[in-house]
């Protein structure tokens, strides 16, 4: 019975031992599945960086246009505000001054037509 023991016991230990070492195998493979997930993780974080760092530039960049953007259209309607001032100023005159060649043009157009009708009635005289 003491031999039975002692096999069971043997029996026991290297049962025990198989299962250590399956656990330390278990262990190292989990070991190794954690290692290369924190890699991954900062691989991931230098990534995140890099696209943090790349948006930050793209919306100083987007700041910059959208300032020149309103400077443009600031730019814009005062030239448009001197334009309207430009023309109700000299608006008037110009078309007045357009009126009166008209008017002009109409005179020079019955002299002519004066003269012509004059120089006819001579030639009928004569």
């Amino acid at each position: 019975q003491g031999v039975r023991e002692f096999e069971g016991q043997i029996h026991a230990l290297e049962k025990n031992r198989l299962a250590s070492r399956q656990a330390q195998q278990r262990l190292e493979s989990l070991k190794s599945d954690a290692e290369r997930k924190w890699g991954r993780k900062t691989e991931c974080m230098e990534v995140l960086h890099r696209a943090v760092t790349q948006g930050n530039a793209a919306n100083e960049d987007r700041s910059k246009l959208q300032s020149e953007v309103t400077s443009a259209e600031q730019d814009f309607f005062a030239a448009k505000a001197r334009y309207q001032d430009f023309l109700s100023k000299y608006r008037c005159p110009l078309d007045r001054a357009a009126e009166l060649n008209e008017a002009k043009t109409h005179k020079i157009r019955q002299l002519h037509a004066l003269v012509s009708g004059l120089q006819q009635r001579k030639e009928a005289l004569f």
